[in-house]
């Protein structure tokens, strides 16, 4: 009985090392504030916001988003063309390191078409370096 302490000790001080790097709480990027407008009846469209933050040291882009409940996600950017406000597409979206990406009413924002529920949403963001993050959407008022 006295070897399974300190075997028990050694695994969980090798386990570390042993690690995908994929841990939660180091994760270098948080998003906050996930939500989706509540479309009028009848359209299967709408929009999504919420802050994107970089943590961490290096800079990071978002490069798109997916979702099994939407048939199409595009990243969109609201300017002002003399007295007409126009959506414009966007790419990319590049996140400095230490910095928060807001995607909001009348700024960026996920452009929603396809739309199947009104259910719980689960959106994932892409990141240019080939992580993910699968974030939950909640539903409100415009």
């Amino acid at each position: 009985m006295r070897i399974v302490g300190p075997a028990v000790l050694f695994c969980v001080l090798l386990l570390p090392a042993c690690s995908d790097g994929k841990d939660i709480a180091t994760s270098p990027i948080a998003v906050e504030n996930a939500w989706l407008r509540i479309p009028p009846s009848g359209l299967d469209k709408t929009a999504g916001y919420f802050q994107l933050v970089n943590r961490g040291d290096n800079h990071i882009t978002l490069v798109g988003a997916t979702s099994e409940q939407i048939r199409t996600i595009e990243m969109h950017t609201t300017i002002v063309d003399g007295d007409m406000m126009r959506m414009r597409r966007l790419n990319t979206v590049p996140v400095p390191a230490g910095e928060t990406i807001r995607f909001e009413p009348g700024g960026m924002h996920l452009m929603i078409f396809g739309l199947s529920t009104q259910e719980a949403i689960t959106i994932t963001l892409q990141f240019d370096d080939g992580t993910t993050e699968a974030v939950p959407f909640e539903w409100k008022e415009s």
